[in-house]
């Protein structure tokens, strides 16, 4: 009788698991679709990821360009411009899958998903670099509160921009902390999955 009663326990246990991974999928795949067709509800996560991994605060001059275009050939998902005492921080944000082949090898590489966005963000790199004329010129298209671009903007300070790609959920990401540090030293990309989106929106 203890045995079966520890059989049923254990099965409580694995079906309770099962019904917390398929929501915290779904939570993410939502999340996913929201971020790319329904952009005025995304915000909130947005600007959580501004105050959170870019330490912009709660200023009222943030930003978030949705689909901005970078030259002809390309276009971020989002831009997003935050203030902090270091003056604008630019964020310019590629949106990856949360499912498919996240990661290989036992999940110790960068699979398919993560390295597209990887080489997308890499062409933008390379292009921004040679053209912020450009970038400026598309951010005077957009509202800017009416007011005139700030000074700062026009000049192109590397140290101040700064690339996400966003792909995959918490469970791919736990044998890749090693790959996804050196990338964010050596290529100033952070490589965050969309549960990191649900917990930056959940603290604000």
């Amino acid at each position: 009788t203890q045995g079966n009663y520890g059989d049923v326990q254990m099965k409580d246990v694995r079906d309770e698991l099962v019904r917390l991974v398929y929501k915290t999928v779904f939570i993410c795949i939502a999340v996913f679709i929201i971020a790319v067709f329904v952009k005025d509800f995304y915000l909130n996560y947005l600007f959580g990821l501004l105050r959170h991994y870019y330490r912009t605060g709660h200023h009222d001059d943030n930003y978030i360009f949705p689909e901005f275009k970078i030259g002809s050939a390309y276009v971020a998902d989002y831009l997003l411009i935050g203030n902090s005492s270091d003056g604008y921080q630019f964020v310019f944000v590629e949106l990856e899958a949360p499912n498919g082949r996240i990661t290989k090898e036992k999940g110790t590489r960068f699979g398919e998903v993560i390295n597209k966005g990887i080489e997308q963000v890499r062409d933008w790199q390379m292009y921004i670099a040679a053209n912020w004329n450009v970038i400026v010129a598309e951010l005077e298209k957009h509202s800017f509160s009416n007011t005139k671009l700030p000074r700062q903007l026009y000049k192109y300070c590397p140290y101040q921009i700064y690339y996400a790609v966003i792909a995959g959920l918490r469970k791919d990401f736990e044998n890749i902390r090693d790959r996804k540090l050196q990338l964010q030293n050596e290529n100033n990309i952070t490589l965050l999955h969309y549960e990191n989106l649900i917990d930056v929106a959940n603290e604000n």
